[in-house]
């Protein structure tokens, strides 16, 4: 009976699917997604963004690369992720496999993958799954076809596996007959949004605070034939489709850092043409004229319209804008700010960080009797980017990627009747940020963006290039900063309730 006892205990472990060991390393992209209990506002969700548009003046090549934006949120009973695609050629399956690998696909669709444990391992273990999403053009009630799932198993992908979930397709174009056709000319693009129950992934609720694994590929075709397949894109671009440990973080919540209890010693206000300052700051895409994307050139460095031409850099604005309708990606702009920290002395704690810009304008006419007309709220997040960026160089294709979310700040339309000038200040929180970036010894390199989701959503803010009688509109970071403070005894007050 003992011997049975112990070949049988045996043969139960060696059955066991084999969990690959963690990986050590943690990931270099991390989106911080909002919780919502009701109904989720996609305007003020975490976003981030990958890919590139190749097309210029009016031209897309064939095939062609396209661009991303990932708006992500949760509530109590789903994770949602919101992929609207910049693709000037649309293609789909009439009738879609239903049982392809959902880790490669040659037609328009992307795939979300999910470390729910966060445990960045070698191999795809059983807390690791991969979603596509092969967009179609009918409705969510036609979908269902157009899905693919898989589930690891401690060494390769179980394609067998089957959990429920559901996926919302959309798309824009220009004239018919629309997708599967290149005869009248570009498309404008095509939107999925993930509906992922928790039950589905092991998970009786979301697990707030936990940081997961998450990683995606954006398939493209954009003519018949191998010829018209567009090479796979990834986010992030580490990603390897069988190592969780190539893949970003999903955080359930904000970003969050424990200060350590500190003396004030001193502030430092950092900002072109104060004494010491270092700072250089651009924007990609629109101008708060819609002449970027296909209306523009998206590799180009000089801003659209200008006369004589001049780089990004030299602009006296920098512009912010983004929308849920494919259809206006000429309008979209993201700003990049760099400002030195050698001003501050080492071996400091920072206590807290504030991130100034002005806000002189927006797109939309106030007095439109339309309301869609008129100028809109936009809600600006905070990240920071990879530094290999430049002032004259940088373009909406070459632009630095998200590392990280902060959290943002409503700005609200200018009201017509107040001067232009100097605008309107709005203070982020970018405490974290500037320590993170203090600690590793390097300038902060950060973006602003939004998720807004209306037109007029555009905001015109100054840029380091304001003049000399603006100088305070410029943008600037004031940083405290002190030592921290030993904490010799401790007084544990009692708990008292009536």
């Amino acid at each position: 009976m003992k011997l049975w006892f112990l070949v049988s205990f045996l043969l139960l472990i060696l059955l066991q699917p084999v969990q690959p060991a963690p990986s050590a390393t943690q990931p270099l992209r991390v989106v911080h997604a909002p919780y919502f209990a009701n109904r989720i506002d996609w305007g003020t969700a975490a976003i981030f963004w990958f890919g590139r548009a190749d097309v210029a003046n009016g031209v897309a090549p064939i095939p062609g690369r396209n661009y991303a934006d990932v708006r992500v949120a949760y509530t109590s009973s789903e994770l949602h992720v919101f992929v609207s695609v910049i693709d000037y050629y649309l293609w789909h399956e009439y009738n879609p496999n239903t049982s392809s690998n959902p880790t490669s696909y040659d037609y328009d669709g992307v795939a979300l993958y999910l470390d729910i444990n966060g445990d960045r391992t070698t191999t795809p273990g059983t807390d690791d799954y991969v979603f596509l999403a092969k967009w179609g053009a009918g409705g969510e009630e036609y979908s269902q076809p157009y899905q693919r799932q898989a589930r690891g198993n401690g060494s390769a992908w179980n394609t067998a596996w089957n959990g429920s979930w559901r996926h919302l397709p959309g798309a824009q174009w220009s004239c018919n007959p629309g997708p599967n056709s290149n005869e009248c000319g570009l498309d404008f693009g095509w939107a999925v949004t993930f509906r992922i129950p928790w039950q589905t992934i092991g998970l009786s609720a979301p697990p707030h605070g936990r940081t997961m694994g998450m990683g995606m590929q954006l398939f493209d075709r954009d003519a018949p034939g191998s010829s018209g397949v567009a090479p796979v894109q990834t986010w992030p671009e580490t990603l390897t489709t069988t190592r969780p440990d190539t893949w970003g973080g999903l955080a359930l919540g904000p970003a969050t850092m424990n200060i350590p209890l500190s003396r004030v010693e001193g502030t430092t206000t950092i900002r072109r043409g104060l004494p010491g300052s270092n700072v250089i700051d651009a924007s990609v895409g629109a101008d708060g004229n819609c002449n970027g994307g296909h209306e523009g050139n998206p590799d180009s460095p000089i801003k659209p319209g200008s006369n004589p031409p001049i780089t990004r850099g030299e602009d006296t604005s920098l512009w912010v804008a983004s929308q849920s309708g494919i259809t206006d990606f000429p309008c979209f702009a993201r700003a990049y700010l760099r400002f030195g920290l050698d001003q501050i002395p080492p071996g400091k704690t920072i206590i807290s960080a504030r991130l100034i810009i002005t806000h002189w304008s927006q797109s939309g006419d106030s007095n439109s009797p339309n309301p869609d007309d008129r100028p809109q709220p936009s809600f600006i997040q905070l990240f920071t980017v990879d530094p290999n960026w430049t002032e004259t160089g940088v373009t909406w294709n070459n632009g630095p990627l998200a590392r990280r979310n902060y959290g943002g700040v409503t700005v609200t339309p200018r009201n017509p009747r107040e001067p232009l000038f100097p605008g309107v200040p709005y203070s982020w929180d970018a405490t974290i940020s500037v320590a993170e970036a203090y600690a590793a010894g390097t300038p902060l390199n950060i973006a602003l963006y939004t998720a807004a989701e209306p037109m007029h959503t555009s905001k015109y803010l100054h840029s380091s290039e304001a003049g000399d009688s603006n100088n305070e509109a410029r943008p600037t970071l004031i940083v405290t900063w002190g030592a921290p403070v030993e904490v010799r005894s401790r007084v544990f007050l009692p708990l008292l309730s009536r």
